[in-house]
């Protein structure tokens, strides 16, 4: 925490003054009517913005009726509405939204008036009902959308029993979701998962969210607070049509709050076993119209789940020591803040942004362990949104602060140990350096679109651009002084999405072109149509193409000459000495690809039940495998291809198999079965039809079944309790050193809590891992125990001037 203090701050506050940037947001305009015409002098204009009543959230897609009239009109993005030509005098407006009529509101109107009326209605507590943005980039519902999107609200991530945002995601369906330890939640979709895995993307707002150095989602060193977020969205399925390299198997896209969606100060405090104490503070306000700022601080301590010491167990690294021999303690903690201004002009708004994080916690790699050490990710950010322009330029870096090699750690003080050396923890300062990582690494992402409708087509066009400046001094990368690495991409896309029979066909399409410093173009197509077969049901069948590059971990690795990246290729053979016979030729990695078709259905049943189910086959091609041994330094060796002998002979690298094809379903059902009660139940299955090449495991379940019930104001008002499972059938796993059977996984999460309306305080307790799963979620983890927490939360509206 010491590296944070006033020069993180300092850094935080130029990043907000310095950066320009927007978000989209339209504003309702107040516009003074034009005077009415002769014709026009017995109507009036009916304007104004209909609002959820509950939570001030502006209404997309309700009607809004003049009784008695065949003036009609549908809300837009922003909830507002306008109606002209409504005949003078009284007026009964009523509202309709998913097939529920409101209540009549009566009006008067004059001759030649203006009147803004702000209606109300109560959108469907159902799944399909939420309105995203993810899927194609645009508003629409998820009952609506041409992809598998799940959407994740401020609810459920305040109500969820996990110690992070991410615990929100275990329930979600077609996730697969693994608790590796306190701070450490492993998130996949479709198959293919690694302990570093790639193959999805993470945003903030719409911008790029990964680590500059490995290209890896930030996950849990994201800087953004609980309590600052709205929503998370996840396309689950290939989506580089539209967002580009490594959206491969789906994107993860975290919505904050601004302050128009809620202004004043949010306070959170939690307690709970393993030590954890979590607070959190969020403060916004607006100064008249135009003007907004937020700022957002988090920080949790707790000790970690301990790691197996037993005989035989792989935390030993092949010695008599244990990673409890080596530390002082299982500490993790993570401190979070950032900061927004926000400018709104006309349709216009700009928004400059600022933020950092710093983790101390464990994680599991391919080659061990890592003790995860005051690593720091910062970012600055300028966004400018309209509503049919978004542009948006953010520069993010990280600083692996004392992070160091655990499994390193270990191997070396066994050695101390052997020579009789001390090996206290207080004694290891020189092997922790020596196994130490530096990363001082920057990334430069920005993005231009621009969307509009010609002649009935809704149209984007998007133009992104990423650099990566990876800087690991040598410690970690092929990056010793005097040889820098760096990679650039370049991207375009063109999306059409077009109703050829209005209310019954949509089609969308869309097509991109991507370049890569290192590699050949890449083109990605994505087309999909929605066919209304009955209200409120609808069938859909797609088609996308999306591929993966090598990350700059995957190319330039470089852990003591025998973990390699592989960009250059390798030759394995049976002698030491530079002769002997060739046993494997290994090819420099090559892009992976996959093609993917879909066909899904989403339906109502009334107004309680929503189904929501896609079945998908993907054939991939040169997919890229884990870290793996290929040479053993004694039947096998491994040489560079310039022909040296890598250390040892012995080496691990990444290479591209054949081809292979995945097959799966997701079936999802929420269930609203009153004001009372509601739950939701989805189940998954997938497997690998065909392999070649000894392509390793898809390393996930093959059968998943999630469920989550929720009861509010069930014996008491003000009150609710959620009950939440998952289960995850046997499957084998294989990412580098971990290679291991995980066994049958149940576990149940259980929160309460109660709301004091008068104080604006809620009260809320939980217990994740109710019944005690014993097993270890993925290979290199700890085994979890039950956790119990209390939290309590204060909520202030205000600070609006």
């Amino acid at each position: 925490m010491s590296r944070i203090g006033k020069g993180a701050l300092r850094a935080l506050l130029s990043g907000l003054t310095a950066c320009l940037t927007l978000a989209p947001m339209a504003a309702l305009a107040q516009v003074e009517a034009p005077a009415p015409t002769a014709a026009g002098a017995q109507s009036a204009t009916l304007r104004g913005v209909v609002l959820d009543p509950e939570t001030g959230v502006p209404i997309e897609g309700a009607t809004v009726i003049v009784l008695g009239t065949d003036l009609a009109t549908v809300t837009e993005a922003d909830g507002s509405y306008e109606i002209v030509g409504v005949p003078a005098g009284t007026q009964q407006v009523q509202v309709v939204l998913d097939d529920h009529v409101e209540e009549p509101v009566t009006v008067e109107l004059s001759a030649g008036q203006t009147l803004v009326s702000e209606l109300a209605a109560k959108p469907s507590s159902l799944a399909g009902e939420v309105i995203v943005v993810t899927g194609t980039r645009s508003p629409e519902k998820i009952f609506d959308a041409p992809v598998t999107v799940e959407a994740v609200g401020e609810e459920v991530i305040a109500r969820t029993a996990g110690p992070t945002y991410l615990s929100s995601l275990s329930n979600v369906k077609g996730i697969d979701f693994a608790n590796a330890g306190l701070n450490d939640q492993r998130i996949s979709m479709r198959g293919f998962t690694t302990q570093f895995n790639s193959r999805l993307i993470t945003m903030v707002d719409g911008r790029l969210a990964q680590s500059p150095g490995n290209g890896l989602p930030q996950a849990n060193l994201l800087p953004a607070t609980t309590l600052d977020m709205k929503a998370m969205e996840v396309v689950v399925g290939p989506a580089s049509a539209l967002y580009g390299p490594n959206a491969h198997t789906g994107v993860i896209n975290v919505l904050t709050k601004t302050p128009w969606d809620e202004s004043g100060a949010a306070l959170s405090l939690r307690g709970g076993t393993q030590d954890m104490i979590d607070g959190a503070v969020r403060l916004a306000g607006t100064v008249g119209e135009d003007f907004g700022w937020k700022l957002n601080a988090q920080y949790m301590r707790a000790e970690d789940f301990e790691t197996d010491c037993s005989a035989g167990s792989p935390f030993r690294y092949g010695t008599d020591l244990c990673e409890a021999d080596v530390l002082e303690d299982f500490h993790v903690d993570s401190f979070k803040t950032d900061g927004s201004l926000y400018y709104r002009f006309g349709d216009w708004m700009a928004k400059v942004a600022a933020g950092m994080s710093e983790n101390t916690s464990f994680g599991a790699t391919n080659a061990g362990r890592n003790h995860i050490r005051d690593w720091q990710i910062s970012y600055q950010a300028a966004q400018l949104s309209h509503p049919n322009w978004y542009a948006q330029v953010t520069r993010t870096a990280s600083d692996a602060g004392n992070t160091y090699q655990l499994h390193g750690l270990v191997q070396q003080a066994a050695t101390r140990q052997d020579e009789g050396g001390s090996i206290a923890p207080e004694d290891l300062g020189d092997l922790r350096y020596a196994t130490r990582f530096e990363d001082a690494s920057q990334m430069l992402d920005g993005e231009l679109q621009y969307r509009e409708e010609f002649v009935g087509i809704e149209t984007s066009v998007g133009l992104q651009a990423r650099a990566y400046m990876p800087d690991s001094g040598g410690t970690y990368l092929a990056d010793a002084v005097g040889t820098d690495i760096d990679a650039q991409e370049v991207g375009g896309y063109v999306q059409a999405d077009y109703d050829p029979i209005p209310d019954k066909l949509r089609v969308v399409g869309a097509l991109r072109v991507d370049t890569h410093s290192n590699y050949d173009p890449q083109v990605s197509p994505k087309l999909a149509a929605v066919l209304d077969l009955a209200p409120g049901s609808k069938l859909r069948v797609g088609y996308n193409r999306a591929f993966k590059s090598p990350t700059i971990l995957e190319n330039y690795l470089l852990i003591g000459g025998n973990l390699r990246g592989n960009r250059d290729g390798y030759v394995i053979r049976d002698s030491a000495d530079g002769g002997g016979g060739v046993v494997q030729t290994i090819d420099p990695l090559e892009p992976e690809l996959v093609n993917s078709f879909e066909i899904g259905y989403k339906g109502y049943i009334g107004r309680t039940v929503f189904i929501d189910a896609v079945v998908y086959d993907s054939f991939y091609r040169n997919f890229i495998g884990p870290l793996s041994q290929v040479a053993d330094g004694q039947d096998t060796f491994g040489y560079t291809s310039d022909g040296q002998l890598v250390e040892n002979g012995r080496l691990l690298t990444y290479q591209n198999f054949g081809a292979a094809e995945v097959r799966g379903a997701d079936i999802g059902v929420s269930v609203h079965a009153n004001e009372y009660l509601s739950l939701s139940a989805s189940t998954s299955f997938i497997g690998m039809v065909s392999n070649g090449e000894e392509a390793p495991p898809l390393n996930v379940s093959p059968a998943k079944f999630k469920f989550s019930v929720t009861g509010e104001n069930l014996f008491l008002d003000n009150t609710f309790v959620r009950l939440a499972g998952r289960y995850s059938s046997a499957y084998d796993f294989a990412s580098g050193v971990w290679v291991a059977e995980v066994p049958p996984i149940f576990v149940a999460d259980i929160t309460a809590g109660y709301t004091f309306t008068d104080l604006g305080v809620s009260l809320t307790g939980g217990v994740m891992n109710l019944f005690d799963n014993d097993i270890a979620e993925v290979p290199g983890a700890p085994v979890a125990t039950p956790m119990a927490f209390l939290q309590m939360s204060y909520a202030y509206q205000g600070l609006n001037y």
